[in-house]
Order: structure tokens, then sequence, then C-alpha cells
């Protein structure tokens, strides 16, 4: 019998999970509170009933004036709401309490306020069991309610300030069974790890935190009204490659602008990991990227060009730029380029060969890639590695062993000191990992500042005297860097974020042994030249090319922020509708 394939029906998709660190003392608020829980009949302790519901009314009225149609995650077990804030620094809300938090959700569905849709589990025929997340969405009485009391966005703030510096537990491989009620998605982020806080971590919650704070006033939009025909068509064929999906979408919740760092495998040395999440933008996809725009103006991302190998080369002191080489061609003009970045990439990421090729082939799968390679297994991903490791010989160490993560730290650091120095001068920077998203004529100065950065980054990690030489072009400099293996350790990288604006006195520091022990150093003198143009590129499929018509919504909500300062929240969607022609149908916002 064939195995049957268990999806969360298409119209739920567009869900969010419930953010319980929501707030208001308004009077507004808390007169329409009042009046949601005027016929409540229950309990001595309605106070922690009219908490809970203060915390979901603002919830579901942000929600609903993004998009009226996307629902709320939530759980319904008791035993899940465990929010201690004393003991627990990823505690966003401890008024929140399992019985009054669903005993809130009851009251509004038995009222007619919301449609609650509560989960459930159920069994395949192998005995697997699955499930999904309850959800919910305001109705158009909770629309009328809120109308009444003249509530809006301005009048919702936050319970507590979330945790900016996360570290996470390894990552568990997981069965097939997923507990009761659980999603997918839910399961599989990391599992929190409490730490003591040090000036270290104190400093980099300060950097995180000052940058959110320019990133909630600052106005970042997607223009995508005003894409061109060609880029409709990549994004028509990209929501078609969601098979398994009726009327597949794209959502961006424009609201989402704050981040967040993540280290990993709960290293209380915070060397491994260590990149930004959490902003909606980081997510987007590569197709849609080129139309987001800051503050009304049109954007450019620049791009640390395999930021990971020069990274790993340098380790081992060799200028990689200096090679000559194109780091993904087997071949003169390997039509297989794309395939062999992805396969390096995730490898450097990866633990073994076996974990590389099938996150490879699951990524292609998904893609509906497969074919276009033709590829059935694992056994042509692991060959294509083989090849791989044997032309970048020099860092067979760092591929498939587990050392990705290292070398994240430090492309974290790099975007680190860049999120201070933009942020020191108010200039809206966006980062996606290793890449940086800026105002068009901000370009040269981002790029100048991408470049110095990785420079001073491996200047600190490997003791190296960094000399400027400048060419005609200030754009075309180049980095002549007399390097030193010289591995002592240097003082602590927190002089760089104490101070009010970067300094370049030190930097954090990962000595080559504790990166693996096995690999022994000797002392050399390596002298190299790095141009621009080698480390930093601008993905032409990525520049814009069709320009805004000014009467579209983008624009409108742009001359809003203009008039009154305050940055949209709306959800956009792009919906590919299926009929005798496909075709894009696009909600962004009003």
């Amino acid at each position: 019998m064939a195995k049957l394939k268990y999806t969360v029906n298409a119209i739920f998709q567009n869900s969010r999970y419930v953010n319980y660190n929501r707030w208001s003392e308004h009077p507004e608020v808390i007169a329409l509170v009042e009046e949601i829980m005027s016929n409540f009949t229950a309990s001595r302790k309605k106070q922690g009933y009219m908490d809970n519901m203060r915390v979901l009314v603002l919830d579901l009225f942000e929600s609903y004036s993004a998009d009226p149609e996307q629902y709320i995650e939530y759980r319904r077990d008791y035993a899940q709401f465990k929010f201690k804030r004393k003991s627990n620094r990823y505690t966003l809300n401890d008024l929140i309490t399992g019985k009054n938090f669903v005993g809130a959700v009851n009251h509004l569905d038995n009222n007619k306020y919301i449609a609650n849709f509560p989960g459930r589990h159920f069994t395949d025929e192998n005995g697997d069991v699955y499930g999904y997340l309850s959800r919910m969405r305001p109705t158009q009485k909770f629309a009328d309610i809120c109308t009444k009391h003249k509530l809006t966005l301005d009048m919702i703030c936050k319970y507590s300030e979330e945790e900016l510096i996360r570290l996470q537990y390894p990552n568990v491989k997981r069965n097939k069974k997923i507990p009761l009620k659980d999603d997918v998605a839910f399961l599989n982020s990391g599992k929190p790890f409490l730490y003591d806080d040090t000036e270290e971590t104190d400093g980099m919650r300060t950097v995180t935190r000052v940058y959110n704070l320019l990133m909630d006033n600052t106005h970042i939009d997607l223009d995508i009204e005003c894409m061109s025909y060609a880029d409709r068509d990549a994004v028509t064929e990209k929501l078609s490659e969601y098979a398994d999906t009726e009327n597949p979408e794209i959502i961006l919740r424009l609201a989402n602008r704050n981040v967040y760092r993540v280290f990993n495998n709960a290293d209380i040395s915070f060397r491994q990991g260590g990149r930004f999440y959490g902003a909606w933008w980081i997510g987007c996809p590569s197709v849609l990227r080129k139309y987001i725009t800051i503050e009304g103006s049109p954007t450019v991302e620049l791009d640390y060009s395999g930021i990971h190998i020069h990274l790993a080369y340098a380790l081992e002191g060799i200028n990689y730029a200096s090679l000559k080489q194109k780091p993904y061609e087997l071949v003169a003009d390997d039509p297989d380029k794309k395939l062999n970045k992805l396969i390096l990439l995730t490898a450097i990421n990866a633990d073994g060969e076996h974990s590389t090729a099938s996150s490879v082939f699951n990524e292609l799968r998904k893609d509906n890639k497969l074919f276009k390679y033709n590829i059935w297994s694992h056994h042509p991903i692991k060959s294509k590695l083989d090849l791989l490791t044997q032309k970048h010989e020099p860092i067979k160490a760092y591929i498939a062993s587990s050392k990705g993560i290292y070398l994240q730290y430090f492309d974290s650091m790099i975007i680190e000191l860049l999120i201070k120095y933009f942020t020191n001068r108010g200039i809206p920077i966006l980062t996606i990992h290793d890449s940086v998203i800026c105002k068009e004529e901000h370009q040269s100065i981002v790029t100048d500042q991408m470049y110095e950065l990785f420079a001073h980054i491996i200047n600190n990690q490997l003791r190296s005297e960094v000399h400027k030489i400048s060419e005609g072009n200030p754009n075309r400099r180049l980095l002549h860097i007399k390097y030193q293996r010289q591995l002592n350790k240097i003082p602590n990288w927190l002089e760089l974020i104490k101070s009010k604006q970067v300094s370049y006195k030190a930097s954090s520091f990962i000595s080559r042994n504790e990166l693996n022990n096995n690999l022994i150093v000797t002392p050399n003198m390596i002298n190299y030249f790095l141009r621009v143009d080698d480390l930093i590129t601008i993905d032409q499929k990525a520049v814009r090319t069709h320009k805004c018509n000014s009467r579209c919504n983008t624009h409108k909500r742009h001359q809003r922020y203009l008039l009154n300062k305050k940055p949209c929240n709306v959800n956009i969607k792009i919906k590919l509708i299926k009929c005798e022609c496909n075709y894009i149908q696009i909600s962004n916002g009003h």
C-alpha cells in the first residue's frame, strides 16, 4: 500500500506562532478587555484571566491589522506553559499560564470573537503519530469591537525584552514520531540552553538591541508591484515548485524587523555560530530581495563571495584569491557549477559525507532539480564531494567535519562589526548571514567597510600586519598582508563593543589548536594581496532593472511613513492561482 502523505490544510498554512510578549497600559485596551470579559463567569482569580486576555487581544489585533486571513498557532496542553521568568532567560511573559491562556481563548471562541480550530493528532498505516498545533484568527466581531475602542498599533508594546543572545543545545536527530499536537517546524527549532551572562554577552546584546531600535524606526518595504515581467515569471516558477500545496504562496511579515543571535552546541565560550536571525528579509527569496526598499530608496545586495573558503584558506596561511581558481568548477566552464557550489558550501557546514549528501539531495528534491542534474541517489553527490575535496586539498580538514560552525562565528563577527559601525552612524543596513543589503547611495561606503572589517578579522585572528595599497579607483584597492603564523591568545574583543564607536584594537580569537588539535601550525611568513572584487561581489541577477512607477502601494506606504514616521507592519502575500494558465496574485497591504 502506498504511504500516505500528511500536510496541514492549505488555508491554515498562512499562520504564525502566538506572541506572548504583548502588553499595553493604554486605557482603551483595558476598557476593551473589560468589555470582552464582562460576561466571564468563573474564577475567584479573574485577574489572571484578564492579564492573559490582554496579551491575547493585542496579538490578535496585530495579526488582523497585518493580514485578516492570518491564523495564530497556539498550544492547549497546560504542560507546555512553563514560563518562570526568574529561572529562564527565554521566558517572555511570566503572567501567561496554561489554564488562564486557554481559558481566555475559549471565552473568545464562545463569544464568537475568534474562529478556533483545536489541534489534533492521528496515526498513519505504520503507527507513526502526526499532529499539528491549534489555530485561531479574529472574526469581524472582534474587528468591530477594536474599532469601537479605537485601538491602534501604537498602543502595543513588549512585556519584556526578548533574549537577543541565544545559546542552543546540539541538534538532536528525531525519529518519525511527532509528539501530540506539535508541528514539525516547531519541533525542529533548537532547544535553548541556559547560561550566565558575561561582559561579552552583555556587549553583544547591547549591539543587537541598539540595531533593533534603529530597525524599529526604519521603513523597510518590498516593491513587488513594480516587478519586471521576467521576475514575475521567476516567482511563478518558484511557487510552481511547491507541488504539494494547493494555491501555494509566499508570505513576508514586514513587522518582523528585529534580529537575535544564535550560538550553537551549548558552547558557553560563544565561539560556534553566532549568526543573526529573526528579520523578515533573512528568509525572503532571492528573486524578491532586489525589490527591498529602505526609506523608500532602492537597494543593492553586496555579498562576501565564498567567505568560508577565504577564511578556511586564510587559517591555513594561504591567500585563496592569489590562486586564481574558480572554487566551484571541476572542469573549465563547468555546467554543474551551481550544484558544486551547493555541495561544497553544504559540506563546510556538515558533519560528514552522508549528512552532506542527504542535505543536498533533499534540497534538490525540494527545488525539483534532481532531474536537471540527473541525480537519483546520494552516490553522484558523494562523488562530486570527493572531487571538490581533492580540488581544495589544503582545507580538506574543514570539509564535512563540523568545522563550518567555527567559520560561521568568524563571519558573524564581521557582520556584528558592520552592524555596529553603521548603527552608530544612523545608516540602516540589512544583513543576511554573509551578505549586506543597503541603499544604492551607500554602496561605496558599505563595500569599503565590508572589505576593511574582513581584513580586520583576518588581521586579528591570524596576528598579521595589514597595509592598504590604493590604485587609481579607491574601490579597487589591494590588501597587502604580512602574515605571521603566531597563534598566541590575544585580548578579548569586548573592547570593540564597549566603546561608543568601533575600535580596531582587539578581537575575539579562536586559537588554531582550539579549532583542531591534530593540526600543527609551523611558523612562517606569507605576503599576499586581495582585491575588493575578489572578496565582495554583486550578483547581476540580483540587480533590479525595473524602477518604481510611483503609483504602487509601496509608494503610498512610504508617503504615509513620511507623514507619521511609523514603519508599515503589513503582510505581503504572493499567491499562485492555479487555473488554465498559472498567474501570481499579489496582496501587500494598503
